[in-house]
């Protein structure tokens, strides 16, 4: 399945810093970064940085000592058990990367967050709309919101493919989506898994780029230096962006 036909790749970026902020968007909460323009995260990345490699350096520490970080929700989240046993049951392929996340709460409290998100999974397997409710293209399972919920992230489940994030502006549990419609600009269901965008290809590459990208902020905010690895992070994607020259090209949503 080609991932471009469902969603296309764009990053959802929170806060204003060096990385990403354009002058004259300084005030925006999140904006979209196009796929091409992302540092790659390579295998040898994920297996030996991140917030699953231990011990934490002390640069990391310092970082987090005072920072806001993943916390669950306060409303509480679905049962693991019983959403692994769904998952099972349409086929499809589980993320224990997630189950993880939600059981470990040294995991997350290394997980910076500049927008106040948290953790909250939902109950549902909500399918991609447009080819029936056979769930052909997958299914989606809400799973991180920011401070405000405009913005929520997604675990794209699938047969086959390693669980990818998506982020959207909306609530795709049909209940919760009709009950916050705007009854004067009223959003057709199908049309708003549209402005869907996949941020990244599996729960592991999402949660690395969200890690970096926090602890970038945060140094940055508190004007402290940055490590070998935030710093080569950053470098590459301002040289990313210079070497663009593809123009304005079609947008994902920014708040």
């Amino acid at each position: 399945m080609d991932d471009k036909k469902i969603f296309r790749h764009v990053w959802v970026t929170a806060g204003t810093s060096e990385l990403w902020c354009d002058l004259g968007d300084e005030h925006r909460t999140y904006r979209s970064i196009e796929g091409h323009l992302l540092p790659e995260i390579g295998v040898e990345n994920l297996q030996q940085h991140g917030p699953w490699v231990w011990p934490i350096s002390e640069h990391e520490s310092a970082l987090v000592e005072d920072g806001c970080v993943l916390q669950m929700s306060e409303h509480g989240s679905a049962d693991l058990t019983l959403l692994r046993n769904d998952v099972a049951k349409l086929g499809l392929r589980w993320s224990e990367t997630l189950a993880r996340l939600f059981e470990d709460s040294a995991f997350q409290s290394r997980i910076l967050t500049c927008t106040g998100c948290y953790l909250e999974l939902s109950d549902q397997l909500v399918p991609i709309p447009n080819c029936g409710d056979s769930g052909s293209d997958g299914f989606l399972l809400r799973f991180l919101h920011d401070s405000q919920c405009c913005c929520l992230w997604y675990l794209w489940l699938r047969p086959e493919e390693p669980a990818g994030v998506v982020a959207a502006p909306y609530f795709y549990e049909k209940e919760y989506f009709d009950a916050l419609q705007d009854d004067e600009a009223p959003v057709e269901y199908d049309r708003a898994f549209k402005e869907a965008v996949l941020c990244a290809h599996s729960l592991e590459e999402f949660l690395y780029r969200f890690w970096i990208e926090n602890q970038i902020w945060y140094a940055q905010y508190r004007k402290l230096p940055l490590s070998p690895l935030m710093a080569g992070y950053l470098a590459t994607a301002q040289a990313n962006r210079r070497a663009d020259a593809a123009g304005d090209t079609d947008r994902g949503f920014e708040v």
